[in-house]
């Protein structure tokens, strides 16, 4: 337990303190609510569910016996030439609305990231996607390596032009811009591979899957860690269903592609949340992404991510 002024910081222990954890939650991120991730059972998967001792890591900051302050951190492993390296995720930090432009921020940071030192952890990451959150992690000595790029395909504009009260344009864009589509999966897709759909426990218990991360780790430099447990994990967030793509032979897996139907910016979507390969790369990659498309096309969405 650290104290500053009036603000106590300390480890946050969810048995008693979920509730306030919980509405401070929806205060710094409304989007949430009304949806699953708000749940006790969305909180328990993130935090208390992961295969690894601890589980997480969390600390909390308190204005006179107020909880207005929140800081967590999930352990991974990454394999950085051929070692195991362990590391934290960094997720769900927030300050209340109420102690906000008091470098209270900056002070949970550096309150959690010198107990994470204490605990072995080789180094932080996360993916903040607001940029004063990004300045507020920077004074605590964290640095932008790289952007993540977002990629979009469009399967019709329906939601997208609704945005925009355009939607009586779809008819004229969706037919020109499906036959074009066509066109160009004849002259791109016109040898793929036979790609196979498996459930998520088809997936985990499939008897090639220790082998295909062993392979994709020593084929590259620095890669997460996506052994059995952490699989099981992964994709066990609760009221998610999780799409499996599989290229393989027997008991030997080519690539995979994991996607997953979702809501971006009200826009239903199909999200492709991992894919790679370990032979054949090219051809297995395309015949994946045909694959993804053909998949999307009867899961009424909009788009692919």
């Amino acid at each position: 337990m650290e104290v500053s002024y009036n603000f106590t910081f300390e480890k946050f222990d969810y048995k008693t303190n979920y509730k306030e954890q919980s509405k401070l939650f929806k205060e710094s991120f409304p989007s949430v609510i009304g949806t699953s991730t708000e749940s006790y059972e969305h909180y328990l998967w993130k935090f208390h569910s992961l295969n690894k001792i601890p589980k997480s890591y969390e600390y909390i900051v308190k204005y006179e016996s107020e909880l207005v302050g929140y800081y967590a951190a999930v352990p991974i492993s990454y394999n950085i030439d051929n070692k195991i390296i362990e590391t934290a995720l960094v997720c769900d930090v927030m300050t209340s609305p109420k102690v906000r432009r008091q470098g209270l921020f900056t002070k949970l940071g550096n309150y959690s990231l010198n107990d994470l030192i204490k605990n072995n952890l080789n180094f932080t990451l996360g993916y903040p996607t607001d940029r004063h959150v990004m300045l507020a992690h920077a004074k605590a000595g964290w640095k932008n390596h790289f952007n993540l790029p977002l990629y979009i395909k469009f399967i019709k504009f329906n939601s997208f032009l609704k945005k925009f009260n355009l939607n009586f344009l779809s008819l004229f864009i969706n037919i020109p811009y499906s036959i074009l589509n066509k066109i160009y999966e004849l002259l791109i897709f016109r040898d793929v591979l036979k790609v196979d759909k498996l459930t998520t426990n088809e997936f985990i218990s499939h008897k090639g899957l220790e082998k295909f991360v062993n392979q994709f780790n020593k084929s590259h430099l620095i890669t997460l860690d996506k052994s059995k447990n952490f699989f099981k994990w992964r994709l066990s967030i609760p009221n998610k269903k999780y799409n499996i793509h599989l290229v393989h032979n027997n008991n030997n897996i080519l690539g995979c592609a994991i996607t997953l139907k979702t809501l971006r910016s009200n826009i239903p979507v199909l999200e492709i949340v991992d894919i790679i390969a370990v032979e054949n790369i090219y051809k297995t990659i395309k015949s994946l992404i045909f694959d993804i498309k053909k998949y999307s096309c009867n899961m009424d969405v909009d788009a692919i991510i």
